[in-house]
This record gives C-alpha cells, structure tokens and sequence, in this order.
C-alpha cells in the first residue's frame, strides 16, 4: 500500500484496521514514528522491512502474530515491547535491527522463529517468557555483545546455531524440560565457561558446543 513512500515520516495504524498486509511500508527509508492502535490482530511479512530510522516500536496487545521478516533491517530501532497477545513471532522478525537494546516479549508468546533477533548486534540482555516453546534455529545468532539470557520455563527444544558465535556469553542454564538442543546451538561460544544440561534433554546435536 505505501511501498517505498521515501517522503513519509509518521504514522497512525488506526484500531479499525485489523491486519496490516505484506510489505505495507517496506522500504519507506524517512518512517521515524510508527504508532499502531490497539485492534491490529496481525502484522504480516515485510510490513516495515528496512524502515531505516524507526526508533521504538510497542506492539499493542491486540496483534495475535508478527510474520516473517516484519522489521528486519531495521537499524536505527533500539526498543521493542511485544504485547500481551503476541503468539508467534516469525523469522527474521527483528534480523539485523543492528541498534535495538531492548525488548521485552509478552506472556502469551509460544514460539521465536529462525533468525528472529539474528544479527541485532547491541542487544545485551534477553528474558524469554515462560509461555515460550521453542527457539527457532539461529534465533540468536550473531548477536555479539549478548551476555545475558534467561530461558523461561516453557522451553522444549533450542534449535540449531541458536547462539552461535556468541563470545560474550559467559554462563547459561538450560531449564528443566528442555528435551533438545540442536546442531551448533552454541558453536563458538568463546566466553562460556558455565552449563548446566538438565535431566530432560534426550538429544544433543552435533557441535552443539
């Protein structure tokens, strides 16, 4: 709908509007401010992928799913607060938001995608919800000043290169219920000097550390 709009610098998504389409504002590289009313149930792929000088983004409660690749790019976005209603947040969501330091997921989140945060490279700190799942592969990988993670209680599978190459990670606790961690899920975590593998994990793929 507004692809490449280059000149547009605000705006307001409306409570009527109930989905915001695929690539709506894509490419729209003057977008600074975004306020998305509460009544938006889904924000679809690619919806504001490389809107270049976005800063803060809070997802109101209403919006169910955040697809694939739905701010990527990115770059100048440093704070995200997912809401209450968020289930899933597809891959690729937040890949290389390159100056995002914080975000904080809501209660009702079940799964993170493949390369969900890959690549966001100031994000220090990271809290996953009890409601969560699964990671997906590379959720976190390349994220390289990450240091601290907390996984929530829900956490059944960490999917392959989760945390690859991440040197700053020092000690991490995989929780109880944890059944499987995948291929490369910590490869090259030089830092990491601490693990604890919990009775539940059955399976531990290749490389994983």
């Amino acid at each position: 709908a507004f692809y490449d709009c280059d000149g547009l610098k605000a705006i307001v998504i409306p409570s009527t509007v109930t989905t915001i389409g695929a690539s709506a504002f894509e490419g729209c590289d003057a977008l600074e401010t975004l306020t998305i009313k509460n009544g938006v149930a889904k924000i679809s792929a690619n919806a504001f992928k490389g809107c270049k000088l976005i800063e803060k983004v809070v997802i109101p409660d209403s919006v169910k799913s955040i697809a694939a690749s739905a701010f990527e790019g990115c770059s100048a976005l440093t704070t995200v607060k997912v809401g209450n209603g968020v289930e899933t947040i597809g891959a690729n969501a937040f890949k290389d938001c390159v100056a995002l330091k914080n975000i904080t997921l809501g209660s009702k989140v079940v799964s993170l995608g493949n390369n969900v945060l890959g690549g966001c490279t100031s994000l220090t700190t990271i809290v996953i919800p009890n409601s969560v799942t699964e990671l997906g592969d590379g959720a976190f990988s390349g994220c390289t000043k990450l240091s601290s993670i907390t996984l929530g209680s829900g956490i059944k599978k960490i999917g392959a290169n989760a945390y690859r190459d991440l040197d700053t990670l020092t000690e991490i606790v995989i929780p109880e219920g944890v059944t499987e961690i995948g291929e490369y899920a910590f490869y090259d975590c030089d830092g990491l000097k601490a693990i604890v593998i919990p009775s539940t994990v059955t399976t531990i793929g290749a490389s994983a550390f």
